[in-house]
C-alpha cells in the first residue's frame, strides 16, 4: 500500500512473497538465517522497489511522486480475517493506517532511509526462522518492521 497524505514523500507498506525470498536465497546459495542471507533478502526487496524510480527498469511507468522513497516490510498481508481488507478484497486504508501507525510515522523519519537496520535484520531473521520450523501458506509472513513497530 502506498501512503502519502500530503507528506513530503510517498512510503510503501510491502508484504512480499516469502517463498520467493526463500527461493532467491537458495539460488544464491545463502542460508536464510545467516547475516548475509538476511541482508541479501532486504536488499532484494529494496532493489525491486528501486526499479520503479526514474533511472530504473520501470522508471517511466508511473509518476515519480507515486514511487515510494522508503519501505516498510509487513509481517502479515491485508486480509479479511485481520480486518484490513473488506469482503470484496479492497484494502481498508483507515484501518491499515491505524494498525501500522507507528511504522508509518517511523517511515517519515530520516532513519527510515537506511534499509539495513538492526531492527529489519532481527525481524527478518525471526520470520525466516519460523518459516523453517513450521511451514506456512504462500505469502510472506516474516515479522519484520510491522512487529517491531506495533
Amino acid at each position: 500500500m502506498l501512503h502519502n497524505n500530503q507528506n513530503p514523500y510517498t512510503i510503501s507498506l510491502i508484504h512480499p512473497s516469502k517463498d520467493g525470498i526463500l527461493r532467491y536465497l537458495k539460488e544464491q546459495g545463502l542460508d536464510p538465517l545467516s547475516d548475509a542471507g538476511i541482508e541479501a533478502a532486504i536488499n532484494l526487496i529494496d532493489t525491486e522497489v528501486r526499479e520503479y524510480r526514474s533511472k530504473g527498469k520501470y522508471g517511466d511507468m508511473f509518476p515519480q511522486r507515486w514511487i515510494p522513497t522508503t519501505i516498510g516490510i509487513l509481517g502479515e498481508g491485508f486480509t479479511v480475517e485481520n480486518k484490513l481488507m473488506n469482503p470484496t478484497y479492497k484494502i481498508i486504508r483507515p484501518k491499515v493506517t491505524e494498525h501500522y501507525e507507528s511504522l508509518i510515522e517511523y517511515l517519515y523519519t530520516p532513519d527510515s532511509k537506511k534499509v539495513l537496520t538492526s531492527s529489519s535484520r532481527k525481524c527478518l531473521g525471526n520470520g525466516l526462522e519460523r518459516r523453517r520450523a513450521k511451514p506456512m501458506m504462500a505469502g510472506f509472513s516474516i515479522m519484520m518492521l510491522s512487529s517491531c513497530w506495533r
